[in-house]
């Protein structure tokens, strides 16, 4: 019986104090994880919205895979592997919907309309594509403000203000789109007051997503992007040139010729959110443009710093959100040379 009982005995305090272990060890992780959640919060690292701090953990414990695209699908998670909050998969998701809206657009002359500028036109695409954009991220974002370039409901423009702000560009490129160029895009970035935190720019004519989460990386079709930082004379250049844009024109026109001299090639897209994208995937080695508007770059500027490159004003000033600026985005290499190309020849005209 004396056995017996130290046998019992022992069982019931042993497993006593590995429960008491147990807790005291989940204590400590939970604490630790608190402590590192807060003090990215606090630098500005890990800006990830409508998560309280319990899911994220339970985010980070459970990050998936990197999803592959597959030519037609609607991934369920985000594409960024660090990163799957699934809102973020939710408006990846609605800007692949959206790129399809205009795989299967056919514009015509009864649907073009000429806005104010030489050679600016919208079409009854860019404006029902961005009714579409705005309606589903206002469900998935509810209280979002909304920079479009489209005169829509909902759009409030330059005037947008609030603690989440969508940047929309629904059809980039739509001079292109007019000509069946097959070279536009979709883009939506995303800002926490005044800083871009997200960035989505799909392609659809090739299927290809560019997706980029501040802190978490810049991705193309699920495959981290991160940039060499290679000089201008390694690469292509890339520039923007809008007819309804023609200040300055004689002084880039002299800019992108000391380019074309010093690189292996010259580019003009026509969509400058894909040209900030090819920068950051390593097609160029630049992107110039004398005058944008925030929703023209304001996704790109995430997915190009995201993988390590550096977008500026011309003047190396940063880039602004409530109005239109010139643009050098590129790697660091290229744009330093970019905007020395430019102060040099500004000073000789």
């Amino acid at each position: 019986m004396k056995i017996g009982t130290f046998q019992l005995t022992d069982l019931f305090f042993n497993t006593l104090g590995g429960m008491l272990g147990g807790v005291i060890y989940w204590g400590f992780e939970r604490t630790r994880k608190r402590i590192v959640f807060g003090v990215k919060r606090i630098g500005g690292w890990d800006v990830i919205p409508w998560k309280n701090v319990a899911q994220k953990e339970a985010d980070v414990e459970n990050t998936a895979e990197t999803v592959t695209v597959v030519e037609g699908s609607l991934p369920e998670e985000a594409i960024a592997p660090e990163c799957s909050e699934p809102r973020y998969a939710a408006i990846e998701k609605l800007v692949r919907e959206a790129g399809q809206k205009m795989l299967k657009a056919r514009p015509g002359e009864e649907n073009i309309h000429k806005k104010e500028g030489l050679a600016n036109f919208c079409t009854d695409y860019d404006t029902a594509i961005q009714r579409f954009l705005i309606k589903g991220l206002g469900e998935i974002l509810p209280g979002a403000a909304f920079f479009g370039e489209e005169d829509t409901e909902g759009n409030a423009g330059a005037d947008a203000e609030g603690e989440f702000t969508f940047y929309i560009d629904p059809i980039d490129g739509t001079t292109n789109f007019m000509f069946d160029y097959h070279h536009s895009c979709i883009s939506v970035g995303l800002a926490h007051g005044e800083q871009m935190i997200a960035g989505f720019v799909y392609h659809p004519y090739v299927d290809d997503m560019y997706v980029a989460v501040r802190g978490h990386g810049s991705y193309l079709n699920g495959k981290r992007l991160q940039m060499a930082d290679k000089p201008v004379e390694e690469g292509i250049v890339e520039f923007g040139c809008a007819r309804y844009n023609e200040a300055g024109i004689d002084w880039l026109f002299r800019v992108v010729k000391e380019m074309f001299q010093n690189s292996l090639s010259i580019r003009c897209g026509g969509s400058a959110a894909l040209g900030l994208c090819r920068g950051a995937s390593g097609s160029n080695t630049v992107y110039l443009e004398l005058k944008l508007q925030p929703y023209d770059y304001a996704a790109a500027s995430v997915i190009l710093e995201e993988a390590g490159g550096k977008i500026t004003q011309i003047d190396g000033s940063p880039i602004t959100l409530h109005e239109g600026c010139s643009i050098i985005g590129g790697t660091p290499a290229a744009w330093q040379e970019s905007k020395e190309a430019f102060e040099k020849l500004k000073e000789e005209m």
